[in-house]
């Protein structure tokens, strides 16, 4: 029986270039080279067109949440808003749409669309887009003391 002496993963890589860290810089210049500048520059653009598709999935699957969110509507600019459709597009609770509606800080007008000719709110998308830009308005001073008489 002889012994033998089993290799080391460290004596497989003892050349002088893999000690400075240019075996990797070798293997990947050897794959340009046997690739050849255009056919990396197919797999490149394959990538992207990859990269493409899997963003555009995402963007899907983030428009349906959101529809469901809204109930059910197609999520697209609309003229008008309800509360509960502000509400979900920024992310405050739709009680607090409520109230600001009626302190004034968020423009909004009451129609008789609603069921049984009970008036609803809509609020317009120039109100929204506003809203974005600068928050909400100042209460106006009529209302500030709603409680006091």
């Amino acid at each position: 029986m002889s012994k033998r002496k089993k290799a080391r993963p460290s004596d497989a890589n003892s050349s002088p270039s893999a000690s400075n860290g240019q075996a990797g810089e070798k293997v990947q210049r050897s794959l340009f080279d046997t690739l050849g500048d255009s056919q990396v520059l197919i797999l490149l653009r394959e990538l992207i067109a990859g990269l493409v598709a899997r963003v555009e999935k995402l963007e899907q699957m983030l428009l349906d949440c959101l529809n469901r969110l809204m109930g059910g509507a197609p999520f697209t600019e609309r003229d008008y808003y309800t509360p509960k459709q502000f509400a979900a597009i920024v992310g405050k609770k739709v009680e607090t749409v409520y109230e600001n509606l009626k302190d004034e800080r968020i423009e909004g007008t009451r129609t008789n669309s609603g069921r049984g000719g009970i008036p609803e709110w809509r609020i317009s998308n120039d109100e929204l887009k506003r809203y974005q830009r600068e928050g909400l308005r100042d209460i106006p001073p009529e209302k500030r003391y709603r409680h006091v008489k």
